[in-house]
């Protein structure tokens, strides 16, 4: 009797499936009211255009908000420079989710287009099932791992017993694409937005499992 410990590896690739549209907006002004107004009226035209395409109001999620003072150094008549108060800058960050399909795309930037409120846009390319794809590289390390136990237990004379023990390296998985997509809009007249046929680079991730079997005469 003994035991044999071997780790198993997997690496596998999906297609994206799923947008993650980021949208972030910055308002500054001297006064809080203005600033919170400004921000509110861009927010507000965002959520119309895009529930005006078919997007319920609840799927358009507030990632972020928050309100922070701002200052500006100067020089006093002394020549010693000093800070003073320069206004409030408010920052919100509006996040949406849809199957990706390039129609669907152009669709919704030309109403973040028309929505006219200049905010930072961020595209990322994502899959929908990402437990499935977690789960297939797991049951692909195990097998890796089990094959090679296979072969060194027999190289060895022995035999495969039990499985003792399995453990894995919950390792954070990145499901995004590399693929970059980073457009800047201006206002436009219309809701028509062109932009190329965009194919996401796939959708690569890895997985690793420590397994320990018995063995047998």
């Amino acid at each position: 009797m003994g035991i044999i410990r071997v780790k198993g590896y997997s690496r596998d690739q999906r297609q994206a499936d799923r947008v993650e549209l980021t949208l972030t907006f910055n308002t500054s002004d001297p006064v809080y009211e203005a600033a919170y107004n400004k921000t509110a009226e861009k927010i507000n035209r965002m959520e119309a255009e895009l529930t005006a395409i078919g997007f319920a109001k609840e799927k358009i999620v507030t990632q972020h908000f928050s309100v922070t003072s701002e200052y500006e150094s100067f020089n006093d008549p002394t020549g010693n420079w000093q800070q003073r108060f320069k206004g409030y800058s408010v920052n919100q960050v509006l996040q949406l989710h849809f199957a990706f399909e390039n129609e669907e795309l152009e669709k919704v930037m030309g109403a973040v287009a028309l929505a006219d409120g200049n905010p930072e846009i961020q595209l990322s390319f994502t899959i929908t099932d990402q437990t499935a794809f977690k789960n297939e590289l797991l049951r692909q390390a195990v097998a890796d791992a089990a094959a090679k136990a296979a072969v060194l237990a027999a190289a060895a004379g022995k035999e495969l017993g039990a499985l003792e023990t399995i453990s894995y390296g919950q390792e954070d998985h990145n499901f995004s694409s590399r693929t970059e997509v980073a457009p800047r809009l201006a206002a436009a007249a219309s809701g028509v937005f062109k932009m190329p046929e965009i194919r996401p680079a796939a959708i690569s991730s890895n997985e690793m499992v420590d397994c320990v079997w018995q063995l047998k005469d």
